[in-house]
This record gives structure tokens, sequence and C-alpha cells, in this order.
């Protein structure tokens, strides 16, 4: 009795992962496309979403190569209804000075839905997101050294919320 109970639950739990992947999949195909309608929160604009997060952005350069990129996160107030929609909370993006998006953090992932807080959760709080980029672009390659706009954004609903700054990137290579 025990053995069939234990198979019925390893089946169910079988089940479960299969529509698990099968949601994941969907989701990342859906996710190129909202990134492209996504709404970002300008830190000087008028509205109570646009000052709930205030965002500090920093980068730490690493011995081997890669460049840590983040942003301090400091919560001034609460948003009604705002979450995070996936399982993706942080995206840095790398553009060159021509638009082109060179690297992205989400490039080839598969994010699952998830519902989640946006970090910090209460005012008065910090938090820090923070990625690793090792210097190359979605294709594998060294990035040319250049002048870059770094793009970090916390894909929150109803609106995200976005950093950017010039960084200048200059490969071991290359120097």
């Amino acid at each position: 009795m025990i053995n069939l109970e234990k198979k019925k639950l390893m089946s169910g739990i079988k089940v479960f992962l299969l529509i698990l992947t099968i949601l994941a999949v969907s989701c990342s195909s859906n996710a190129s496309r909202d990134s492209e309608k996504m709404e970002f929160a300008e830190p000087c604009c008028d509205s109570d979403i646009d000052r709930a997060v205030l965002l500090k952005p920093f980068f730490n350069e690493q011995p081997d190569g890669s460049v840590i990129f983040g942003i301090s996160a400091y919560r001034q107030a609460l948003v009604e209804g705002e979450y995070c929609p996936s399982s993706e909370t942080f995206r840095v993006e790398i553009i060159n000075q021509k638009g082109k998006t060179i690297w992205s953090s989400n490039n080839n992932k598969m994010h699952m839905q998830v519902i989640s807080d946006v970090l910090p959760e209460n005012p008065g709080e910090t938090y820090d997101y923070q990625l690793t980029w090792n210097g190359k672009d979605n294709s594998g390659n060294i990035a040319k050294a250049g002048l870059y706009n770094i793009r970090m954004i916390i894909p929150a609903k109803p609106k995200a919320y976005l950093s950017e700054f010039k960084y200048e990137w200059n490969p071991e290579n290359e120097k």
C-alpha cells in the first residue's frame, strides 16, 4: 500500500515539474516582447511611483577582467500593487555608441513566472542588486574597447525602475 502511494506521489511530482517546464518556456518566449513594451520610471518625474525607489548605480572591475554592475535601491514609499512578474528581478544591458545592445543579462535566458515583491520591500530599507559581466558580447566575443551605456533595470510592474550611466570599457588584451 505504501509503495502504491509513493508511486502516485512521484507521478504527481513529475507532472508538476513538466507543467513548470512548459510555463518557463512560454514565459521566456514572451520576455523579449515584454521588455520592448516596458515603461521605465524616470528619477525626476512627478508621480509617486517614480519616487518610490531611488537608485544609485555602481560598478567594480575585477582582477579577472570581469565587471560587477549594480544598483543600490533605497525604498522611499510603497507602491500599491507593485511586483516582479518573473524570476528575473534585475537586468543589465550594455549598449554601444551606435545604440546596439551588445550584451544583456537576460539574453538566451528562461525566466520562470514567479510573482515576488520588489526589493527593498519597506520604506527606509536598501537592497543591492548586482550582476557580473565577463566582458563578452552576446555572441561570446570580447567586447571592443570604448564608451558604453550601461542600463540597469528592476523589471517591476506596474512600472519598471531604470538607471543608466556611461562606462569606459578597456579589456585587458587591448590595453
